[in-house]
């Protein structure tokens, strides 16, 4: 599915599927969105425009970032429980960083792996920090991990919160955006979305 950071959509479109799902709150809401868009109109295809830019502004601060993360992670929970035929959103690292603490009560020495185990996973802070010579960009890996725990613990907690969300039907006919191509515009009947890409 495609991230919709900003759509271009025809009103009747909007209006035949009911607009937006007003119990999605923040996270996921396109994509729930897109997938009722592609569901209600066989035939049809949303259209990613890679020249469209969109800036989104938002406050730049850690406890923002991490905040939005956490949205992100409650706005998975709910498309995988909605939707059948939608994989689970989870981040492996934050759980082996944990696992590695946890393992250095009895190990000591498994908490130096575990300090450096995330520029191990998220390489390019230091090498923008070799490359800029800017030390500063070795905390790029530790916030990163600290997103990703969030997007986790938002994850466990939409699931919970949502257990009992009603299913849709699957799309079968989803197609994934490395697919969308020219091939793929001949083949649907009509474009029913620009998807503009973040900035």
């Amino acid at each position: 599915m495609l991230p919709a950071a900003n759509m271009l959509v025809r009103r009747m479109d909007i209006l035949e599927i009911g607009g937006f799902d007003e119990r999605i709150e923040f996270g996921s809401e396109d994509d729930d969105f897109c997938h009722r868009l592609l569901l209600a109109f066989p035939g049809t295809c949303l259209v990613y425009e890679p020249r469209a830019r969109v800036v989104h502004h938002f406050v730049p601060s850690l406890r923002d970032t991490l905040r939005r993360s956490h949205a992100y992670g409650v706005g998975s929970a709910l498309m995988y429980l909605k939707w059948p035929d939608v994989r689970p959103t989870f981040f492996p690292f934050p759980a082996v960083v944990l696992g590695l603490l946890i393992s250095s009560i009895w190990f000591p020495e498994l908490t130096a792996v575990a300090v450096l185990a995330p520029h191990l996973f998220y390489p390019k802070g230091v090498w923008s920090a070799v490359h800029e010579r800017r030390a500063s960009f070795l905390l790029d890996a530790y916030l990163q991990l600290m997103q990703e725990a969030c997007d986790n613990w938002g994850f466990l907690r939409g699931l919970w919160r949502f257990r009992h969300f009603p299913q849709e039907s699957s799309g079968e006919r989803l197609i994934p955006s490395a697919q969308i191509g020219s091939s793929e515009e001949a083949r649907c009947g009509k474009n029913l979305s620009l998807v503009v890409q973040r900035q």
